[in-house]
């Protein structure tokens, strides 16, 4: 079964008294110590529940979610909540209560989703900054936009953010070992923002500066099983991979995935792996050999290592796509990379943009991806004359 439908039975099952509280936390320590990858599957195997139960329980279910237009996870969670399942706001154990939080009814709504940006405080974050803000409020994305600008001393910013901005200390260079690795931002002002600040959604979605939407992202994630792309340079399992979780990885390597940004994650998972991410991404930085390995990615190795000891199991995803992809069906665009057309061709890129032109225009050839970016950037360059600048601004990252 899919984790959410791991989930909702786990929860049938504790609300209908067969599976008590003690027993499934029992359960979640022998597993953790285990490699399976179900939950559900280990307490079958094992005959803590019935194999006939489990089989009426999944036939019943997926004859529901064919008669159901909604998404998996929406369906799940509204039928749950038809059941209220009262039992289970009296559960003490928090392991217990965050593996079945998803279908405990909430006490009072919040935000599904609250979208967080670490960015610095320069002209070349900036403009990306304002046109992501830009296309989340044009995209009709729901909840909250945060930046968290990384500022000497988390002085007030110089520019104007059009989105809500959360001062934080720069963490680049270290202040201990000197390193000037301007990724360390990011897990240190997403820990910085969660000590300091209340933080209400139930679900994170983090970004670069360099991303955009093209449509709202929809709640997909659930406790323990974060959403994230992959990318090939991010790969676990070939040498440099294998060599990284090796050295760094304590426990959990069975878990390791390889995750890039976007990451959508429930606010507890990422509370809970937020001082390890940091910690792991100095470890990377400060050993010679994982050092080169993992190259300019070291923060987002630090994250899939604190995520794999932490149990965390992914779902691939495909939030975003990259400017020459064909297709516009994601809902971000991240332009990590440029928009190139044949040798000595149409060529952009966030590198060598200076803020606020007007883009050239495309050739004939440029796919979807390529198009919609540029005609976003375009649309947003439209409204700004305010920041014209003859060259392009340093590039800080």
């Amino acid at each position: 079964m899919t984790p959410y439908r791991d989930q909702f039975f786990l929860a049938s099952c504790v609300q209908r008294g067969l599976l008590d509280e003690p027993s499934l936390a029992d359960a979640l320590d022998r597993f953790a110590s285990s490699r399976q990858r179900s939950l559900v599957r280990t307490l079958v195997d094992s005959g803590w529940i019935a194999v006939a139960e489990f089989e009426d329980f999944r036939r019943r279910v997926e004859e529901y979610l064919a008669t159901s237009e909604e998404e998996e996870f929406l369906a799940l969670y509204r039928l749950a909540k038809g059941l209220s399942f009262p039992g289970l706001r009296d559960l003490k154990n928090p392991r217990v209560r965050r593996l079945l939080t998803d279908f405990i009814p909430r006490a009072e709504p919040r935000h599904r989703i609250h979208t967080v940006v670490s960015c610095e405080d320069n002209d070349y974050q900036y403009w990306q900054a304002e046109l992501l803000a830009h296309s989340f409020f044009r995209s009709g994305m729901t909840g909250d936009l945060t930046l968290l600008v990384a500022t000497e001393g988390a002085a007030p910013p110089t520019h104007d953010f059009s989105a809500e901005v959360v001062t934080t200390h720069r963490a680049s260079p270290h202040p201990e070992t000197g390193d000037d690795y301007a990724a360390y931002n990011k897990p240190a002002s997403l820990l910085e923002w969660f000590s300091n600040h209340r933080v209400d959604a139930e679900q994170i979605l983090i970004l670069d500066p360099d991303c955009i939407f093209l449509r709202p992202v929809l709640s997909q994630s659930g406790i323990g099983y974060p959403r994230a792309d992959s990318v090939h340079y991010m790969d676990t399992t070939n040498e440099r991979g294998s060599r990284l979780i090796q050295k760094h990885c304590r426990t959990g390597s069975q878990y390791a995935f390889p995750a890039v940004i976007p990451v959508l994650i429930e606010a507890d998972d990422l509370r809970m792996i937020l001082p390890r991410w940091l910690e792991a991404t100095e470890e990377i930085r400060n050993d010679p050999e994982s050092r080169d390995l993992a190259g300019w990615v070291a923060e987002m190795w630090g994250y899939v290592i604190a995520a794999a000891e932490s149990g965390l199991v992914h779902l691939p995803s495909r939030f975003s796509a990259a400017p020459m992809d064909a297709t516009t069906d994601c809902p971000i665009i991240h332009y990590c990379f440029d928009v190139d057309y044949g040798e000595g061709g149409y060529h952009w890129g966030k590198r060598t943009y200076a803020p606020w032109s007007k883009p050239e225009p495309l050739p004939r050839e440029a796919n979807g991806a390529a198009r919609a970016l540029l005609e976003i950037l375009e649309e947003k360059a439209a409204r700004c004359d305010y920041m014209l600048l003859n060259e392009p601004p340093a590039v800080n990252s």
